[in-house]
């Protein structure tokens, strides 16, 4: 706000009053004449003075009061912070404006070392309140409280808007006891003379606070206050305004990096770094250079084309509009940097710093590795340029600078944009207990995770695995992976399963395979179950009581089960109206899982072709000769008269069952 009685030296002011008696206040332009006296200069002029105490963080400070907590963060600029301490010393009274200034600028000073406490309310070490404020600005020799002010002023009138119009001055405090007092700072009136504006000055929660109000907004706003006030004694002048050096903030300091300003200016390679960072500022935000890891403003104005039609190729609005807001949009500024993408890679970093993610950034995250853009991982540089890696081992930062100044020049790819391969994925040992699948990975860089997240198609994903990507990884033998699906994992559901295949690596890049549905069936029978009117024996692993020329599908009929497979001697499968021989196995299977198995006995058949003939008789002569040694199914088949021997008698029965004088299968 332009003010003709502000920042102006005292006897300038003097000269005005004693003069003329009248003073110019005014806003844009349009100013209103009218009587000021040299008290109201004054407490207008000390008002001005605290507000202009402005100071840099040098640490982070929080304070609490009124139930408002708050926060004073490093290398941000303030005015005067709020406080109520019991301890502290207050602005103006106990430490001068001055000295404060100095603390609250020196890091480790004793405005950092020590905090101000008055029950569970605490402040910084040096403050001031709302009473403070007024007291100092009315020149009172000792700090006031909100109710003993009016001991040293003239009650006006009620805060209501006719008489604001018709009594409010330069100077007047508007007070409410035991809660809060505010300043008259300014008067703004319209060019018929009509009163449309007032400044109001104050000391609340966090720090000095400037607010213009229209009569009507300033009745509404402290309709509540015990009235206007108006100081009776005499102000002493205030000292004179001096701009502070203007410090660096946090996130311009952020914004040069000697380094990296030097590498990728490759014109300004002889310059010292005092010259480097004086050619940043009065040449090189103007020329849009790069000048750290975190900005630069050609890359800013190409990735920001809203920026560009509202600047144009005016960098030096471009860097005052990413120092102040675009950062805090979110917004690329660098190859390296891109507010969105780090703030969604590490959601806790915006819900710890909010608008302040980039300082965690700049002051902790690069240095931890933290990839903060697509377009660079700092652990892939590494892996590319890896002269980098051995000269600066385990510096996150120096690795992010080396890109930000030789990588981009050098046009090197700083991230990984190949894909995982997944090849040769199967699925075998199918059965009612799961299946196992197996693949081979590869990749150009390195893999982070292979994963095998499975459900049942009967009630959509309700048996997934919400952590599959670490739960569900299997088990690795060079480029193989493995992974067994269980039932049991899915609570012994049969049917339709999926399972598909990810498989991510280091630089988060992720290829998906999807497998063809894999059916799991209900366990079926776990043994060979004779029927109910069956004449064979199944026992010791033989089924006994077969007659000669008996074929696999009448045998078959005598079993409960549905699926038995019936194989010969020799191993092949044999069906339908192939004859049984001793020796032949029937196998049952559950999902492609062998279950149970029995072998065949066919009485008197001694050679395993499925009837009685010359050749069963003589080799049980052979045995009696023993030229000819019998296998336990055969010496079974042999057995004839089940006496457990295989003697002169069975040799007999056999042969007279091959000349048709003997019945050996009649009841």
């Amino acid at each position: 706000m332009k003010r003709s009685i502000r920042k102006r030296i005292l006897s300038a002011i003097m000269v005005l009053v004693i003069c003329f008696g009248m003073v110019a206040i005014g806003d844009s332009g349009v100013t209103k004449t009218y009587a000021a006296t040299q008290n109201q200069i004054n407490i207008v002029n000390r008002a001005d003075y605290l507000y202009s105490l402005t100071w840099v963080a040098q640490e982070t400070v929080s304070a609490h009061a009124y139930n408002y907590y708050y926060t004073y963060y490093k290398g941000n600029t303030y005015h005067m912070p709020y406080g109520q301490g019991a301890t502290s010393y207050y602005i103006g009274y106990g430490v001068s404006p001055e000295n404060f200034v100095k603390a609250a600028n020196t890091p480790g000073s004793v405005f950092y070392q020590y905090k101000s406490y008055t029950g569970s309310w605490y402040s910084t070490y040096y403050i001031t309140d709302c009473s403070g404020f007024v007291s100092w600005c009315w020149g009172l020799t000792a700090k006031q409280s909100t109710r003993s002010l009016a001991n040293y002023s003239s009650y006006v009138g009620a805060v209501t808007v006719s008489n604001i119009k018709n009594y409010l001055q330069l100077g007047d405090a508007l007070n409410r006891y035991d809660y809060h007092v505010v300043l008259v700072t300014d008067l703004i009136y319209d060019t018929s003379g009509t009163l449309t504006g007032i400044e109001i000055t104050e000391q609340t929660v966090p720090e000095t606070k400037r607010t213009v109000y229209t009569p009507a907004g300033l009745a509404s706003a402290y309709a509540s206050y015990d009235g206007i006030y108006r100081y009776k004694g005499t102000v002493p002048a205030s000292p004179v305004v001096v701009e502070p050096e203007k410090q660096e903030t946090w996130i311009e300091k952020a914004c040069f990096d000697v380094m990296v300003y030097r590498d990728r200016n490759k014109d300004l390679a002889g310059m010292t770094d005092a010259q480097l960072k004086d050619h940043w500022l009065n040449h090189g935000i103007k020329e849009g250079r790069a000048s750290s890891t975190i900005l630069d403003l050609g890359f800013y104005l190409g990735n920001n084309p809203d920026l560009k039609t509202a600047f144009g190729t005016d960098y030096e609005k471009l860097y005052n509009h990413f120092i102040t807001s675009g950062y805090k949009e979110h917004r690329k500024s660098s190859a390296l940097f891109d507010g969105s993408y780090y703030c969604e890679r590490y959601p806790e970093v915006e819900a710890s710093y909010k608008e302040e993610y980039l300082r965690h950034y700049v002051e902790n995250g690069i240095k931890e590795g933290r990839r903060a853009s697509l377009t660079f991982d700092p652990d892939y540089y590494w892996y590319v340029v890896p002269d980098v890696a051995s000269t600066w081992p385990g510096d996150y930062y120096m690795c992010a600078r080396h890109y930000a100044g030789h990588g981009i020049n050098a046009q090197i790819e700083a991230y990984d944009h190949d894909a995982p391969k997944i090849t040769n994925a199967t699925v075998t040992n199918v059965s009612s207990s799961g299946y196992t699948v197996t693949c081979t990975v590869t990749d150009n860089w390195g893999l982070s995770k292979v994963a095998f997240p499975t459900w049942t198609l009967q009630n959509g994903q309700d048996d997934l695995a919400e952590d599959f990507m670490n739960t569900q990884s299997g088990t690795q033998s060079g480029n193989t992976y493995t992974f067994r699906v269980n039932a049991s994992s899915h609570n012994y559901e049969t049917g339709n399963y999926a399972t598909h295949i990810y498989a991510v690596d280091k630089g988060g890049n992720q290829t998906k395979v999807e497998l063809d549905t894999i059916v799991v069936k209900d366990p079926g029978p776990t043994q060979i179950t004779l029927s109910a009117s069956a004449s064979y024996v199944k026992s010791g692993g033989f089924l006994k009581n077969v007659s000669g020329a008996t074929t696999v599908q009448s045998l078959l009929r005598q079993f409960e089960n549905d699926d038995l497979q019936v194989v010969n001697q020799s191993g092949s499968t044999i069906k339908g109206s192939s004859l049984v021989g001793t020796g032949a196995v029937i196998k049952l299977y559950d999902n492609g899982v062998l279950v149970d198995s029995v072998t065949v006995v066919v009485l008197g058949d001694v050679d395993g072709n499925g009837k009685v003939d010359s050749t069963d008789y003589m080799r049980i002569k052979s045995k009696f000769l023993s030229t000819y040694t019998l296998g336990t199914a055969e010496n079974s088949a042999a057995d004839v008269d089940g006496n457990g021997v295989v003697d002169s008698t069975d040799y007999m029965r056999i042969k007279s069952q091959f000349l048709g004088s003997y019945n050996l299968y009649a009841s």
